[in-house]
């Protein structure tokens, strides 16, 4: 018998960036925007390194790190979207099933009760189910039809109408694509509504969803597209409901006030949180005026100009303020000021008279809404003009520029309505191509034609109504190809009205092997751009030196035929344009998902579909059709299909029909169980043999087992983390000793995900053995830590500890301290059948203890029979063999 168990804790840290989920966001008081977060690591409770917003940095005005309270009881009612949106996407099953799945393993500790509502245009609810059941619910769900959130939220206010003193909570599982009137959703509710969360399945939120999430102080998970978001997303939902979490929350004031559409990116050493949001309130610069004209100054005086900037709507920056020009401009330098709104600044411009030349120049204010230029002139134009810096601005050195990209070439030093040519050079300046013949403003636009390689060119511009000739040139600029950086793409057929959303791995690739390449964002121009969108994915994106970018694209088309469109990227250097079409289907294939469920082996059940005469009656079958079985028609308009397991495994299966006006695709499902036999969990799974697993217990589990009839372990937890373990030794005489032993112990359990479990803990216990010689006792104190992984049918359990030993006898006291190392796991072989493994390395002592059990169990108690070996581990131990027989039972 060892009394003392000790565990490893074993933790693995990813080299990968790990990215964050926003948790809320509320911009109603804009520019001020407060972001709720799910910190993931340590250092996300700290302030965030950076906050951009509209990429722009922003100042943090506050952070803050709150738990949430812990309820003692909930109602959750999950609203599940099985409309026909959801039946096109092949992910859509798995996510459904991942999230049922996770929500019974985070709350079945809690004081839960679960409500689910099936929605399309119509509604069926499951009421008042155990967690156990939620899995088998969803798995039965079967997708068709159109949206209505009105009918999802109308069954759920009449759930939770019952006046109740548990927290409640509203789930909603969409995709997004329905929207629904605020106001009539609270007046459902009354002065009470359920918090409500979102987990929005591969796109964004909308706004009547973030509204209502923001009102109940909920949340929205966005952009869910795989099952381990959709795992992470609800984990972290589980633990808001329970108080297990932890939120942050941070507020910070934005300085692109201009701009209604906006995106923030929250920036911590090993990860980044990103959300876009929209605005109604924006802000506007004013100008006072637009050109200012000095007159003709007598020489030797000067003459101020003043042109008045005014914010409206909402506060703006002021950055800077700089002269360009003749040199005889000049102002005084400007601070970085923020203008509240309606307050004004004045700018004055001086022009120092040198002699009777005309002059001209430009103020330009750079502010958080853009830049904003003014002009000035002196003098008669038709006076000679003193010589001033003519020269090229723009673009600069380094700059790259794609296919399709606008090129912005500017100058300064001329009046603005001067005209000039404008030219390109591609072989360095020994020829010139004209691009315009009367360019005037100071800029003129290009745009890049499709090239077939990298060039380095330059642009040239002429003063043509100087003499001599005036001319600047700018500096060196890189024109690319998209070859490489985005792909014409067929995105296939799909049916009119019906949307396809498709997956287009390194769908984006940055050529560049040195620079990053920066998508600011996604757009689709063109005649069919109404057709096409992006699914998934939040911009701005940075793709790495020779990277790649999936992109999640979906097709939409609003008719039969060819649909086209251009993806345009827009990027820092200008854009990108390449060609995307798809096909509209006039006569849509007809789809239908028929999930039988969990079917006893042995048994069938059979599913009715409408299905007409027109079909043949040939079926071409893909996957594991063996279980499935289409009956002769029962009438005209139907047809039945049976399923028949024959085994205890999960069967998956496609069969296509082709009739004389249309095709089907029927997708089947359906899992075969073990017959007239309840599937029971391990009611045991807080223990291997004898050392403890990290698996948390049922908040309120009670328990009492034995080891060979001598002895006894007592459990008990509290609550969902906190187990109490205490037991000890029936007083038994062997051989002329008689032996007693008692102790108590206390074990802290954590899920991290589906699979790994950690707990901490510590015992503390005494033995004591008297004989004709005297008495012998031991006092034994064992801090210890878990590690347990779990996946399947299979278990796997290790730990570490350090027993801190007193020996006492009648003529001695001493100590006797050993580090302890175990390593345990079980494995189904059978329904309500295991076999466990135990082994145990414990310092000093010449054998390794290696316990092997089979085990029986029902849904209260377990049986386990085996043998204890004694393995030698120096060379003058004895290999020992004793059986074992243990019991448990648990009482709730």
């Amino acid at each position: 018998m060892f009394g003392v168990r000790c565990f490893l804790v074993v933790s693995f840290l990813s080299s990968c960036v790990a990215v964050g989920q926003i948790f809320r966001l509320d911009q109603h008081a804009f520019p001020t925007v407060t972001v709720w977060y799910i910190p993931q690591d340590a250092q996300q409770l700290s302030p965030p390194v950076r906050i951009r917003d509209n990429g722009q940095n922003v100042a943090l005005l506050e952070h803050t790190c709150i738990k949430q309270p812990s309820p003692r009881a909930i109602e959750l009612v999950v609203c599940v979207d099985i409309s026909s949106s959801n039946a096109a996407q092949v992910a859509s099953r798995a996510i459904m099933d991942t999230i049922a799945a996770t929500l019974a393993t985070e709350l079945s500790g809690y004081d839960c009760r679960f409500h689910v509502v099936a929605f399309n245009t119509a509604v069926t609810s499951y009421r008042n189910i155990q967690a156990t059941e939620l899995s088998s619910i969803f798995a039965s769900l079967r997708f068709g039809g159109g949206t209505s959130y009105t009918a999802a939220f109308e069954e759920a206010a009449q759930i939770l109408s019952t006046p109740s003193d548990r927290a409640r909570w509203l789930l909603l599982i969409t995709d997004g694509l329905d929207t629904v009137e605020i106001g009539s959703i609270r007046s459902l509710f009354g002065t009470s509504p359920p918090r409500v969360a979102a987990l929005m399945l591969r796109n964004e939120a909308p706004e009547c969803i973030r509204e209502l999430a923001r009102s109940t102080d909920g949340s929205w998970l966005e952009l869910v597209s795989e099952t381990g978001a959709a795992s992470r997303s609800v984990a972290h939902l589980a633990k808001v409901i329970t108080g297990q979490q932890l939120l942050c929350q941070l507020r910070y004031t934005a300085r692109a006030t201009c701009s209604a559409s906006h995106d923030v990116q929250i920036e911590f050493p090993l990860a980044s949180f990103g959300m876009r949001y929209h605005t109604d309130r924006t802000a506007a610069v004013e100008l006072s005026t637009s050109h200012v004209y000095f007159g003709s100054p007598l020489v030797g005086t000067t003459r101020d100009a003043t042109v008045t900037v005014t914010a409206r709507n909402l506060p703006i920056h002021l950055d800077s303020v700089w002269v360009t020009g003749s040199p005889n401009f000049s102002m005084d330098a400007v601070a970085d000021t923020i203008l509240l709104p309606d307050q004004s600044v004045p700018l004055t411009v001086r022009y120092r008279t040198r002699d009777t030349s005309a002059a001209w120049g430009e103020v330009h204010l750079a502010t958080s809404c853009g830049e904003h230029i003014v002009t000035f002139s002196v003098g008669r134009r038709t006076a000679q003009v003193v010589p001033s810096p003519f020269r090229v601005t723009a673009p600069r050195r380094g700059e790259r520029y794609f296919s399709g990209s606008d090129v912005m070439v500017r100058w300064e030093g001329i009046p603005p309505d001067d005209s000039c040519r404008v030219s390109i050079s591609s072989d360095g300046g020994a020829s010139w191509q004209l691009l315009a013949n009367d360019a005037s403003g100071g800029r003129y636009r290009w745009k890049v034609p499709p090239l077939d390689q990298r060039i380095e060119a330059r642009f040239r511009v002429e003063r043509i109504s100087s003499r001599p000739l005036e001319r600047a040139e700018s500096d060196p600029v890189t024109l690319e190809p998209t070859t490489g950086i985005l792909a014409a793409t067929d995105l296939g057929q799909a049916s009119v009205g019906v949307r396809k959303d498709t997956v287009l791995r390194a769908f984006i690739r940055n050529p560049s092997s040195r620079l990053p390449l920066v998508i600011e964002r996604i757009e689709f121009v063109g005649d069919h751009a109404a057709d096409f969108g992006i699914a998934s994915g939040v911009f701005p994106a940075i793709i790495p030196p020779a990277g790649t970018l999936d992109v999640e694209l979906l097709f939409h088309p609003s008719s039969a035929g060819r649909r086209n469109a251009e993806v345009l990227l827009t990027t820092p250097g200008g854009y990108v344009r390449q060609l995307v079409w798809g096909h509209g289907v006039g006569t849509a294939p007809r789809h239908m998902l028929v999930d039988f469920g969990v079917v006893p082996v042995g048994d069938s059940r059979t599913e009715h579909i409408a299905l007409d005469d027109t079909f043949s009656p040939a079926i071409a079958w893909s996957g594991d059709s063996s279980a499935f079985t289409f009956e002769p028609a029962s009438t005209a308009s139907e047809r039945a299909i049976r399923f028949s397991p024959d085994s205890t495994r999960t069967y998956y299966a496609v069969a296509k029909l082709s009739g004389s006006q249309h095709s089907m695709t029927i997708q089947l499902r359906g899992q075969g169980i073990a017959p007239n036999r309840p599937a029971y969990p391990d009611p045991t799974a807080f223990r291997t043999v004898l050392q403890p697993t990290a698996e948390p217990l049922a908040a309120g589990s009670a328990g009492i087992g034995t080891y060979d009839g001598v002895g006894l372990l007592g459990v008990y937890a509290p609550t969902h983390t906190l187990a109490i373990f205490a037991g000890g030794m029936i007083p038994v005489t062997l051989s002329g000793t008689r032996s007693t032993a008692f102790g108590i112990g206390a074990r802290g359990a954590f899920r991290l995900d589906t699979q790994w479990s950690v707990a901490i803990g510590g015992a503390i216990g005494q033995s004591t053995s008297n004989q004709a010689s005297g008495e012998t006792s031991i006092l034994v104190a064992a801090p210890f830590a878990i590690a347990t992984f779990a996946t399947g049918p299979f278990r796997f359990n290790t730990g570490i500890g350090y027993a801190f030993k007193e020996h006492r006898t009648t003529e001695d006291r001493f100590r006797a301290d050993v580090p302890i190392t175990a390593l345990g796991g079980d494995l189904l072989i059978a329904p309500q059948w295991k076999v466990a493994l135990d082994v145990f390395g414990i310092g000093t002592v010449e054998h390794i203890p290696t316990l092997l059990t089979v085990r029986y169990f029902g849904e209260r108690f377990s049986l386990d029979g085996g043998v204890l070996l004694a393995i030698p581990n120096v060379g003058a131990a004895h290999f020992a063999i004793f059986p074992v027989l243990n019991a448990f039972w648990m009482f709730r």
